[in-house]
């Protein structure tokens, strides 16, 4: 993931004057941002690496058409899984079941992770030429979350759990 510290050269015109603060304070948030987001991606990898032999990682894996829209894929002998993680530090969230909140607002997190899921089920099934079940989960990074109902098709697991997590799921494979 340490991809996601290099930015591409903007060749863009520059803003007018008047934008030019604005503009400015944009990009210093979305570098921010940036980092915020490989230091948590940075994290997952490294929980990952503590899994145990007969599990596989593959980071960080293409689902969708934005260069931001990527996973890492896990196949173990639980069964195989997207990695979504969610880097909201010191933020409030909450899952109804039907949506993950932040801080009071309704994001689609959840919906993109089904979506990751989905989309690796049908390359990997057309790689195999057969169906291959794929789980989704959320790792929720530096964030306390409560729960009022596990989400459907997604599993919600914190970052210090995850390790425990995949190691009692059921074999499948």
């Amino acid at each position: 993931w340490t991809d996601l510290t290099v930015a591409p050269a903007d060749h863009s015109p520059k803003p007018s004057l008047i934008h030019r603060p604005a503009a400015a304070l944009e990009q210093a948030r979305q570098r921010r941002q940036q980092s915020a987001t490989a230091k948590g991606e940075a994290r997952v990898a490294y929980q990952l690496g503590r899994l145990p032999q007969g599990w596989h990682v593959m980071h960080p894996v293409p689902v969708g058409q934005r260069a931001d829209d990527r996973v890492h894929l896990v196949i173990g002998p639980g069964g195989v899984f997207t990695l979504d993680t969610k880097f909201h530090p010191s933020s409030k969230v909450w899952s109804n079941g039907e949506a993950l909140w932040v801080n009071g607002r309704r994001t689609h997190e959840l919906a993109s992770s089904r979506y990751a899921a989905t989309r690796a089920s049908a390359v990997l099934g057309e790689a195999v030429g057969f169906a291959v079940p794929v789980e989704s989960v959320v790792v929720m990074v530096g964030s306390g979350l409560t729960k009022a109902g596990e989400p459907d098709g997604v599993h919600l697991v914190y970052l210090e759990l995850l390790v425990r997590w995949f190691k009692a799921r059921p074999a499948v494979l």
